[in-house]
């Protein structure tokens, strides 16, 4: 998988105003998209025992997704959220 499809810089901004004016370096919408796709030929279905971390950004817990109790839906967001880096590229929210 190449850069291009997992993060872009935001539009209308270079790397340094980004820090200012949005909530990381990087615009992960690619890596949505390209999930979205990838899930989409499995019909948003995973074979295999899948379980992913994340942090509460408001609280610091600790947040473990286990894929068979969540929706289709939110299997796309779990994914991301848990490749959220503070700084680098926005949190996300389940």
């Amino acid at each position: 998988m190449t850069s291009d499809k997992v993060y872009k810089t935001w539009p209308g901004y270079e790397i340094y105003q980004a820090v200012y004016n949005k909530s990381s370096l990087f615009d992960t919408s690619p890596l949505h998209q390209t999930l979205e796709e990838v899930m989409g030929q499995f019909e948003h279905k995973i074979y295999r025992k899948v379980m992913v971390g994340a942090t509460d950004i408001e609280t610091g817990e600790e947040l473990v997704y286990d894929f068979d109790n969540l929706k289709e839906d939110e299997l796309v967001t779990s994914i991301v959220s848990s490749a959220s880096v503070p700084v680098v590229f926005p949190f996300t929210k389940l």
